[in-house]
């Protein structure tokens, strides 16, 4: 790229987004809608908290028998019987009837889009802080095309594959869509149409697509969501023989962040690689070979091949320990929120979702699925009938460090043991958390204490930088989900062959 076109981009792209977020975060700061949580009170080493030197440091958390499960939940729905490549899966996602069938619930997901007849609470704002107009939704409508979802017929060559990382939509536009920012916990980052992010290499299945042939209504591993058709390309039977086959013998995860991909056939950086994506590979005494997808100038992926250090990527699953959660969780300590996975950073669901699948766990997309034992193999347990002591005594003395998720509605959480209180060390333990999360409120008043990142965070009942921020020990709903607690294997299988198609777990609401 030369100087003078780099020089555009920038003009054009970043700083118009730049100064979009500058101007959305002084206007906020000046209505005393939020301010900065002072994370630096609380130590954000994890080598302080998480000794090498205490005895379990290198003790695996679960099983040989409990981990191959594990692995097999993730290919399950990679490359098994709930794979976008699996011709019996399509072909029960287009048998569903209605009010339940895609046809159906993509209307519902337009509808939820329309300011027609909202209440205040539910209109929806572009960037410019005006609300969208039937004028401008119009021409998004028209583009989808509905009546394509009427009648659907499995078709062998709509498989795809994603050649690059891709942000999903809801609707098939870049626009962003906010509730009112004078709403608790709404305006920006987070935008409504982010339906989640899209490693590459993962399996697609085209749905449909816009009447202007830009956009692709694509089935994920873990959701449904709108991509650009320049990111994706089709595969054959030819392609996904050999990229199956070789995810059956391995499979392989970045074990650091936004490292590049080049191929070794035209020294090429194809993508970026990041914790949480899954491809097939090649382990040798020099590193670890990786299977990428390649389009060519006919739109069909070709495999090409990428070498990477070990320090960069490991053999999934990556052996569960106190020790290699740290090296992972290092990687992560810090970067910025990002709502679905906006600017390819993480929010809580995904932040977890990308750190557990490095050690062949499989979790769903959304935060309140990933707790769910009909959609994850797992147990269970809703504590949000205690009290606030009770909850955070039973998580201290029944919680399992590294494979317990606490879900407080809308939000998950990563325990991670039980530690001195940072603000009173010597007079009492207290539960140890990490988690992506944008900040705590004060109820329903529309005020946010911003922390906007992953961060380490000790579950207290109350903050004493500011009393009135609401605990997240003190939400509504309260429930863990252990992780390590599962049936026997044949149960295992049996739990995962006879799950069944719900596409309102897929689609974003």
């Amino acid at each position: 790229m030369n100087k003078n076109r780099l020089g555009n981009v920038i003009l054009t792209t970043f700083i118009p987004s730049l100064l979009l977020v500058y101007f959305l975060n002084v206007q906020a700061a000046s209505s005393g809608i939020f301010s900065l949580f002072p994370i630096e009170h609380y130590d954000q080493n994890i080598s302080n908290w998480i000794l090498p030197t205490n005895p379990d440091y290198r003790k695996p958390l679960l099983t040989p028998k409990q981990q191959a499960i594990r692995k097999a939940e993730i290919y399950f729905h990679y490359f098994g019987k709930q794979s976008p490549w699996n011709a019996g899966y399509i072909r029960e996602i287009f048998s569903q009837q209605a009010p339940f069938n895609l046809r159906s619930l993509e209307e519902k997901v337009m509808l939820s889009y329309s300011n027609d007849n909202k209440s205040a609470d539910k209109i929806m704002y572009g960037a410019n802080f005006r609300p969208y107009t039937k004028q401008s939704f119009e021409p998004i409508k028209n583009n989808i095309h509905l009546e394509q979802f009427n009648e659907q017929h499995y078709d062998s060559s709509r498989r795809a594959i994603a050649v690059v990382n891709i942000q999903a939509r809801a609707l098939p536009t870049d626009e962003p869509y906010f509730y009112s920012n004078q709403i608790a916990g709404e305006g920006y980052p987070f935008d409504n149409a982010q339906a989640g992010v899209i490693w590459a290499g993962a399996p697609l299945y085209v749905l449909g697509e816009t009447v202007d042939h830009l956009w692709d209504f694509v089935l994920t591993p873990s959701f449904i969501g709108w991509v650009k058709q320049t990111d994706i390309a089709y595969v054959n039977s030819h392609f996904i023989a050999q990229w199956t086959w070789t995810a059956q013998q391995q499979m392989a995860t970045m074990t650091r962040t936004a490292i590049p991909i080049k191929d070794i056939e035209n020294g090429i950086s194809r993508f970026a690689g990041y914790i949480g994506m899954i491809l097939p590979a090649i382990k040798s005494s020099k590193g670890i070979e990786i299977l990428i997808p390649v389009k060519n100038a006919k739109q069909q992926a070709h495999i090409y091949h990428a070498k990477l250090n070990t320090k960069d990527m490991a053999v999934i699953p990556l052996l569960p320990t106190p020790e290699h959660f740290v090296q992972i969780i290092q990687q992560l300590l810090g970067r910025p929120y990002g709502w679905g996975g906006m600017y390819f950073y993480s929010d809580c669901s995904s932040e977890l979702k990308n750190i557990y699948g490095a050690f062949g766990i499989w979790l769903p997309m959304h935060s309140s699925h990933q707790v769910d034992p009909e959609q994850v193999l797992g147990k269970a347990e809703d504590l949000s009938a205690l009290n606030v002591t009770m909850r955070s005594q039973y998580l201290m003395k029944q919680g399992h460090p590294w494979m317990t998720i606490i879900h407080v509605g809308g939000h998950v959480i990563l325990y991670l043991g039980n530690y001195p209180n940072p603000n009173d060390p010597s007079h009492g333990i207290v539960p140890l958390s990490y988690q992506d999360m944008w900040g705590l409120g004060k109820g329903d008043i529309p005020y946010r204490s911003v922390i906007g990142q992953a961060v380490l965070f000790p579950l207290l009942p109350t903050y004493p930088e500011d009393p009135a921020l609401v605990s997240q020990l003190n939400h509504q709903v309260f429930q863990l989900f252990y992780l390590d607690n599962l049936p026997e294997p044949a149960d295992a299988a049996n739990m995962l062959n006879s799950r069944k198609v719900n596409l309102r777990f897929l689609l974003s609401p």
